[in-house]
């Protein structure tokens, strides 16, 4: 790693799904701590499949990525999901709630999953239930509907309880993926400002990949990726 002040670096990156051209060729970047970073791209960029070796879900074959000081290229697959259940926080496109269980079980789901994260929300608040309501607050989702079950509640709620559970226990990394493309305009820019002020108080690095230019003046950094072959 070349800096103390870097949180995610990427080196000479190369990787293709079979019988595809291509996505990364050599690809480097940089993010510095407390960025806020865009990563923009059409389809078919490799957007998805970015984050998927960002997370360490998928293996680099060619290349380095660093996160927070952990060689991913370096490490087995149970290491790297450890890393990223306890450092890094994730907000899907579908958002990915557990149906059955309620807002607020969804939301402290990381802290029962990971000590790590428990023991930081424990830090800051008396309980992981008063962790869980902070949020709830912070994201302006409304305390009647914290036992309600996570498929009962709108679109927009769901993306905020989303981001709840992305934010935790303060892991140092939010990557969300696509996270306003079910919302219209003025929806997405009240969940940008939350984010973003969510971000800041909680000096998380912010990463969002979309392909709406709208969203890019919100991030002080802009990766651009190359159309090639089929995003995955």
């Amino acid at each position: 790693m070349s800096s103390d002040h870097t949180v995610i670096e990427v080196k000479d990156l190369q990787f293709a799904w079979p019988q595809q051209t291509p996505l990364f060729d050599h690809f480097n970047f940089t993010i510095q701590v407390n960025q806020k970073t865009y990563i923009a791209g059409p389809s078919g960029s490799g957007k998805s499949t970015l984050l998927n070796l960002l997370a360490g879900v998928l293996d680099a074959p060619h290349g380095e990525i660093w996160v927070n000081g952990h060689a991913f290229h370096q490490l087995s697959g149970p290491q790297r999901d450890q890393i990223r259940g306890e450092e890094m926080g994730f907000i899907f496109q579908q958002f990915n709630l557990i149906p059955y269980l309620s807002t607020l079980e969804n939301i402290l789901l990381p802290l029962n999953l990971f000590p790590k994260r428990k023991a930081a929300a424990l830090k800051d608040f008396a309980s992981i239930k008063e962790a869980g309501m902070y949020l709830m607050t912070r994201l302006s989702l409304p305390f009647s509907i914290v036992d309600q079950p996570s498929h009962q509640l709108s679109v927009g709620q769901q993306q905020r309880v989303a981001a709840a559970r992305a934010f935790i226990g303060n892991p140092q990394i939010v990557i969300a993926d696509e996270p306003c493309s079910a919302l219209d305009w003025e929806n997405q820019s009240h969940f940008m400002q939350l984010f973003l002020e969510l971000g800041e108080s909680q000096k998380t690095n912010l990463l969002m990949v979309s392909h709406d230019e709208r969203l890019a003046p919100f991030f002080n950094q802009r990766i651009d990726l190359p159309k090639r072959g089929i995003d995955q």
